[in-house]
Order: C-alpha cells, then structure tokens, then sequence
C-alpha cells in the first residue's frame, strides 16, 4: 500500500514540474513579446551544415532557437544553420547571427525583433512562438498527469476500502 500512496504521491509531483515548466516557458514568450518592441531586418546569406571544424576565427553570434541564449559559433557542433547578415541600426549592433535551420531559406528576408533597452534580447521572426508552443504542451502535460494521479488516489482509496477485513 505505501509504494501504490508514493507512486500517486510522484504522479502530483510530475504533474507540478509539468505545471511549472508551461508558467516558465510562457513567461519567456510574453517576457520576449513584451520587450521585444523594436526591429531590424535581416537577409538570409547561406544555409549551411556546420561540423566541429568551422573556423575559430568565427566572432559573430549562434543563437539556439529564438531568445537570447548566445554562444560562439565555433562550439556548435553538428547540425544546419544559416547565416543572416543583419541591417544594423543606432542600438542593435550585431551584424552577423547564425541560427539554428529553421522555415527561412537563402535570400529571404526575415525581422529581428529585440528589446530597446537590452538589445542582446532579441528573436528572429516568429520563433519567439515555439516557447508559447512548449508552454502549452507542458500545461497540458501536467493537466493530464494531474488527472491520471486523482484516478489512480481514487482507485487506490477503493481498493484499500474493498480488501479491509471487517472486525468482529
């Protein structure tokens, strides 16, 4: 009986990792939609696949995905990026940005948006929606586990309920 109370004790736990995993991906959506108020444009130069040899003389910026989580293009690893050569204004400064592959081929033309008083957070076009996205999935998530361990406490209850001996 403890290891069937502990198993419903872990499912509510999961369910609220699940709850705030969703809390914590759609604060970021609503932090980056909020603050990201201003935008440059951008060009898409070459898509590429990048292996563990690209050169270490590479001084531009990797994004993984939208946000700001910036590192040097040289500590990538494998796996196809583009190239976007940035239109600069007064406070964006960044002219270069390898990002991971995503729905933009060479030559298009996509909007960085970025906050004015930050300018090193920023997105590129819409990716700011796959944290809405995951948010979501991770509200649901936890909606369903939370459910699955209210049956299984019920269950549990009834069974425990149904095999007491009654006393004479």
């Amino acid at each position: 009986m403890k290891g069937k109370i502990a198993c419903v004790i872990m499912l509510f736990v999961v369910s609220a990792i699940g709850v705030l995993g969703g809390i914590w991906q759609t604060g970021i959506y609503y932090d980056l939609t909020n603050k990201c108020t201003s935008q440059v444009t951008g060009t898409v130069v070459e898509e590429f696949y990048c292996d563990q040899k690209m050169s270490d003389s590479v001084e531009t910026k990797y994004v993984s995905g939208p946000g700001p989580r910036v590192k040097y293009a040289r500590r990538i690893g494998n796996k196809w990026l583009i190239h976007i050569d940035i239109q600069t204004d007064d406070l964006f400064k960044t002219e270069d940005i390898y990002a991971d592959s995503g729905t933009e081929d060479e030559g298009d033309t996509v909007i960085i948006h970025y906050d004015p008083d930050d300018p090193e957070n920023y997105y590129i076009g819409d990716r700011v929606d796959e944290y809405k996205g995951s948010g979501i999935f991770s509200y649901a998530m936890g909606g369903v586990m939370f459910v699955f361990a209210i049956l299984s406490a019920i269950f549990i209850f009834h069974s425990a309920k149904a095999n007491q001996v009654p006393e004479d």
